[in-house]
């Protein structure tokens, strides 16, 4: 009976909240599986390898000092392994969202080459690229600040769609991006924190100082 309240409350907090739009939200690409260092020609439906569980657990200690309310993620699995171990400290509402999950590899490969270019583009990445929007509008509903954990394709579509303008068209494994509306409408995307590296950005001492990784 509590777990169905509970989820009751969360279905009912998710179609509410489409009455008013986020003018920000934040970004965590999955955690490293087998595909991305290359023991694994296909991208199939992989879990998160020992790094990749490493890194989430990493991200997790920034994400725990951010004012994230819902995390939105994709069906895929690795995203879904992230989200869990993200989740652990937060204890929030989160949705799954079919349209966040990732597309074919020709689509990344022709986002990193076209990126915000006013030029062709082909039929499947244009279908893609409308999928992801359509999850963003889902994403832009909900109660602010809402975390998206998804793959590195779709980041790069949000930042097509949202025609921002970064040198960051494609982040590693676990990175933390912060997506905001500026004031005049137009959206800019920044890097909170590299796993990779473990550089921290724009942290006050607060959240400098209760972070543990």
């Amino acid at each position: 009976m509590i777990i169905f309240f509970k989820k009751l409350v969360q279905l009912t907090i998710f179609f509410i909240c489409f009455a008013t739009h986020a003018t920000e939200f934040y970004f965590v690409r999955h955690g490293q599986t087998d595909h991305n260092i290359g023991l694994v020609k296909n991208n199939l439906d992989l879990p998160l390898n020992p790094v990749g569980r490493k890194q989430a657990a990493m991200v997790k200690e920034y994400v725990k000092n951010l004012p994230i309310k819902t995390i939105c993620y994709s069906p895929l699995l690795r995203a879904k392994q992230t989200k869990d171990i993200i989740n652990a400290a937060l204890n929030i509402p989160e949705f799954k969202i079919s349209e966040l999950a990732e597309g074919a590899g020709d689509f990344w490969n022709e986002l990193q080459k076209i990126k915000n270019k006013q030029m062709p583009i082909s039929k499947n990445l244009k279908k893609f690229l409308k999928r992801v929007s359509k999850g963003l509008d889902k994403v832009l509903g909900c109660p602010p600040s809402v975390l998206i954990v998804a793959h590195g394709g779709v980041y790069s579509a949000l930042c097509r769609i949202l025609k921002i303008n970064t040198d960051e068209w494609a982040i590693a494994n676990c990175s933390l991006m912060h997506f905001y509306k500026n004031a005049d409408g137009s959206w800019s995307v920044k890097y909170l924190f590299d796993v990779g590296s473990g550089r921290v950005y724009d942290l006050s001492y607060e959240q400098t100082a209760q972070l543990n990784i």
